[in-house]
């Protein structure tokens, strides 16, 4: 996921900035069947209408499984969510289930992991908890309480969530605790590696949808290069893009471990007056890359948790994702197997998958709301076959 740097009105039109990537979506206007809106990357600007789509895919109660709210409390705040439990009996032993947690991508998402009407973890936990899986997802911390809660968190405030849902889990008569996995998607995938890594004794196993391989300031170059390409923005606006970008995460990797940002942001006031940023450009880049979760996720090496992984671990990608790029992170993973000759991670390409797993044509951020298809059949299927083959 891409997490917006701003949101705002202005002029009664709601605008979304996505500074990582150095574009803006502004909404026209808006009503239950069509929204009229504006991208603009660079030099590239275009009109974008976008009409209510079905999600046949959504599954519609009432449900073939039991669903209970649950509320849980950690760090003194509250993470609302939803646990189910299979009718379909078949891999409980002695009236004890698997269980799988869902965990987000980046940015606030809901338990549903929301996006473009789209709702990813309702259809996965669907899914599971016919194969007879428990499952939790809740939303993250904050999401729907108070937005400033999650603009103070990082990755490892994530973790920290997640460990509270394995407890949680392990507390319940009904699961069978040596049967605990983590399915995350995006920032999720990465958290599914720290956890298996450093939390062996709680986890299973993992599934991990687009969790990236590359540091994050690799991984957020690649990724801006590959949309902004998408996009159509001319090629030397891209270079100067990653060039610009490229100095100011090299600035937050130097400072990263000083509980100051003085050092940083002056240095990111001196990379903005180079480069003729703007005076509001720059402020919401200090913003930005200041920020906890962000000074985290860029310094984050993925490959120190992968190469630990000891669990049985399904690793997807989309063959035309362009946040979390297929070959590039594939590239990373088969360096780190030549180093530890891991035999437990499993790893597969979804064919013509995007970020968020539906076949695409292009693998762009905006097909994402036209693609009536939440999650692909194939994606589906190879989660399947690797659980199968578990349980």
């Amino acid at each position: 996921m891409i997490p917006a740097s701003l949101v705002k009105y202005e002029d009664s039109n709601l605008i979304v900035s996505f500074d990582s990537i150095k574009a803006k979506i502004t909404i026209l206007n808006k009503n239950e069947d069509k929204l009229k809106t504006i991208f603009q990357q660079g030099s590239f600007k275009t009109e974008l209408s976008f009409s209510k789509i079905p999600r046949p895919q959504h599954p519609i109660p009432p449900y073939e499984y039991e669903e209970k709210e649950v509320t849980l409390t950690n760090a003194k705040i509250n993470l609302n969510g939803t646990l189910t439990v299979p009718s379909n009996k078949s891999l409980s032993k002695e009236g004890k289930f698997p269980a799988i947690i869902l965990i987000t991508g980046s940015g606030a998402q809901n338990r549903d992991e929301e996006i473009f009407g789209h709702k990813p973890f309702l259809v996965i936990s669907d899914f599971l908890t016919k194969l007879g899986f428990v499952t939790l997802r809740v939303d993250d911390r904050g999401v729907g309480i108070d937005s400033k809660i999650i603009s103070n968190s990082d990755t490892f405030d994530f973790i920290s969530d997640a460990i509270c849902q394995i407890n949680y889990l392990k507390s319940l008569d009904f699961i069978d605790i040596s049967k605990i996995g983590v399915l995350g998607h995006s920032e999720g995938g990465l958290i599914s590696f720290i956890l298996a890594s450093e939390y062996s004794q709680d986890i299973s196993f993992i599934i991990s949808l687009a969790g990236p391989a590359l540091r994050g300031d690799i991984l957020l170059l690649l990724q801006q290069e590959a949309i902004a390409r998408a996009s159509g923005v001319k090629e030397k606006d891209i270079k100067k893009m990653i060039e610009i970008n490229s100095a100011l995460y090299g600035a937050v990797i130097k400072y990263k471990d000083e509980q100051s940002n003085e050092n940083l942001i002056n240095e990111i006031k001196n990379i903005a007056k180079k480069y003729k940023l703007s005076k509001e450009d720059a402020e919401r880049v200090i913003a930005e890359l200041t920020s906890k979760w962000f000074k985290t996720f860029i310094a984050i090496d993925p490959s120190y948790y992968i190469k630990k992984i000891k669990c049985p671990a399904l690793l997807l990608f989309g063959e035309k994702d362009l946040q979390v790029p297929a070959k590039q992170n594939l590239e990373a993973i088969n360096s780190i197997l030549s180093q530890t000759n891991q035999t437990n991670l499993k790893i597969i390409v979804a064919p013509s998958a995007n970020h968020l797993f539906q076949k695409a044509s292009t693998g762009n951020i905006f097909e994402y709301a036209l693609i009536k298809e939440t999650i692909s059949d194939d994606t589906l299927n190879f989660i399947k076959d690797f659980l199968i083959s578990l349980f």
